[in-house]
């Protein structure tokens, strides 16, 4: 499995993984070992295809009007 990412397990990092989670690998935030392997890993992987997947990824679910539309759903089902 090809990971794109490092990220430490705070929850919005959390977040973006469960988006996807080929794109990244979470580490303990704090746990150098595991920051470590996650560079090694990162460091194999070719540039322009883990580029696509990350963009591909924030147009999809990360750009500012597509979370303002998400957002709006559900406080139009809390209002509901």
């Amino acid at each position: 499995m090809d990971y794109h990412q490092i990220l430490s397990d705070i929850p919005p990092h959390k977040e973006i993984i469960q988006l996807d989670k080929n794109i990244g690998i979470l580490f303990e935030l704090g746990n150098i070992d595991e920051l470590y392997k996650g560079m090694k890993q990162i460091l194999n992987l070719e540039y322009e295809d883990v580029s696509k997947d990350i963009i591909n990824i924030v147009n999809k679910n990360l750009k500012a009007s597509q979370m303002s539309k998400q957002y709006q759903n559900i406080y139009l089902k809390l209002l509901n």
